[in-house]
């Protein structure tokens, strides 16, 4: 499907504008209120309470420098009038896609979410503010889980989650093949320098190593849970036809439209169940042992290169006290 299409022709509109810092704070600072933290114990967000949000942020620094109210395509900027303000930044992230809202059954108010590209481009966005904060990655366990969970309550978004996650799992070590071969190009440029990048590789070892590395090659392994993905993949396949729901997962799950018979043959269940299997035998077969070989590589040439320095420091020692008579 492609992503310019329907209501998300101008999706990225708001982010060309002379306001577009302002915007983009407002954004993550909604994404930080609905899956940060304290997520769980959060209220509904209602306009009142998204409105006071974006005032939040107005209020959180001084935004007449950044905001460049010639250029904007949707008028001046009046920055002295924050309710006005918050409420134009709210109509016009709905109006571009970004937010939507539905009525509250219990209250008959209208309650604002994020929209699942807006979801996803403002995690981007998130992500790109604290560059060195990462978490222990879990997507192989996570895309086990949603399985699982489609298999409890039928939910088509489980399955979509989970294609998700194991993705990801294929662009993490990817990621971390692409780090090594960095790591790698490093350490040649160091010799010629006649350094060694020791500050690197100890932050490597007492760090990311730790942190990052450890699970993926142990607790997240793709090839540890690759059987019992599997077989909740073979357990969905096998559920009877009054069990699957192939008509909602065709609307939300991204299969292209005109694509040949022969590329996506069968039910939409059916292909996205395929995608899923391709991205953990991918992880399984391709790019673990990528990780592997990349790791084992700058390892060795660190420490091939910590020999040569060694002796060298030991035989300039020796030349330095001399022949004994």
């Amino acid at each position: 499907m492609d992503f310019f299409t329907q209501d998300r022709t101008h999706f990225f509109r708001p982010l060309t504008w002379g306001r577009r810092e302002l915007i983009a704070a407002c954004l993550k600072a909604l994404y930080e209120t609905l899956y940060g933290p304290g997520a769980g114990q959060a209220a509904p967000m209602t306009r009142e309470r998204l409105r006071i949000l974006f005032i939040g942020v107005l209020r959180s620094r001084d935004w007449s420098q950044l905001v460049v109210a010639e250029t904007d395509d949707e008028g001046v900027v009046d920055l002295s009038d924050e309710m006005r303000l918050a409420s134009s930044l709210i109509r016009d992230l709905e109006a571009y896609a970004w937010l939507e809202s539905e009525s509250d059954r219990m209250t008959l108010e209208r309650v604002f979410r994020f929209t699942r590209a807006g979801k996803h481009v403002t995690g981007a966005l998130a992500q790109l503010d604290r560059p060195r904060s990462k978490t222990r990655q879990r997507n192989m366990r996570s895309a086990k889980g949603h399985l699982a969970a489609f298999l409890r309550a039928y939910d088509p978004d489980d399955l979509l989650d989970a294609w998700d996650y194991a993705n990801r799992v294929t662009a993490d070590l990817q990621e971390d093949v692409e780090y090594f071969t960095a790591l790698v190009r490093g350490l040649a440029r160091d010799a010629i320098e006649r350094k060694l990048a020791w500050t690197e590789f100890a932050d490597f070892l007492d760090n990311r190593f730790r942190s990052e590395f450890a699970a993926r090659l142990v607790a997240d392994n793709a090839e540890r849970h690759r059987d019992e993905i599997l077989a909740l993949l073979d357990n969905i396949r096998r559920l009877p036809a009054s069990r699957l729901t192939d008509h909602r997962i065709s609307i939300v799950a991204a299969v292209p439209r005109g694509s040949p018979p022969k590329t996506h043959a069968g039910r939409p269940l059916s292909w996205l169940l395929r995608q899923i299997e391709a991205a953990v035998d991918s992880a399984c077969e391709r790019k673990l042992p990528e990780l592997r070989t990349a790791m084992r590589n700058y390892i060795n040439r660190f420490t091939s290169l910590l020999r040569q320095v060694m002796a060298m420091e030991t035989s300039f020692g020796m030349s330095a006290v001399g022949p004994r008579m």
